[in-house]
């Protein structure tokens, strides 16, 4: 139990940093070298 909580979330946490990440990061480089990094 303490394993599945822990990796849930942990995952939360880390989808969540990605997320905010691609979200300022990933726009900004788009917007400056004009193509998606997808």
């Amino acid at each position: 139990m303490r394993n599945g909580s822990a990796g849930y979330l942990l995952m939360s946490i880390v989808v969540c940093v990605l997320l905010l990440f691609r979200n300022n990061v990933f726009v900004t480089k788009i917007s400056s070298y004009g193509y998606p990094l997808d």
